[in-house]
């Protein structure tokens, strides 16, 4: 997956259509700034919210590489310790929480894409 979200950040930040460089319709995410000691609101373009949007699919799914290398690696030692039985679980629970995340993040920018991109 991690090969599919950078091409889609590739061509989402490439792809010329005037359509993505315009701020979303409606109440529209923003991103706060701090500008001279004041905070600014400003609002996101479609281009930017689905950068933002596969960059993070690209970062959880590289974590989520890391997380399972690194439980496959330790498995047997974590096996045949009995203080890590605990620890398991959180571990489980935390890599199902990611995998979830990347579920419902790509759901959304594939909705996105599909779907919203071409309404006006």
């Amino acid at each position: 997956l991690i090969g599919f979200y950078i091409a889609a950040l590739a061509a989402i930040a490439a792809f010329p259509n005037k359509l993505l460089d315009e701020p979303m319709k409606g109440q529209g995410p923003t991103i706060g700034r701090w500008h001279q000691g004041a905070r600014i609101d400003e609002r996101v373009s479609r281009r930017r919210f689905l950068v933002i949007l596969f960059g993070y699919c690209a970062f959880l799914a590289i974590a989520i590489f890391g997380v399972g290398v690194v439980s496959t690696m330790g498995a047997p030692s974590i096996a045949t310790a009995k203080w890590m039985a605990g620890y398991r679980v959180v571990w489980l629970a935390v890599y199902f929480a990611m995998s979830a995340s990347l579920l419902v993040a790509t759901l959304l920018g594939l909705h996105y894409l599909i779907d919203r991109m071409h309404r006006h």
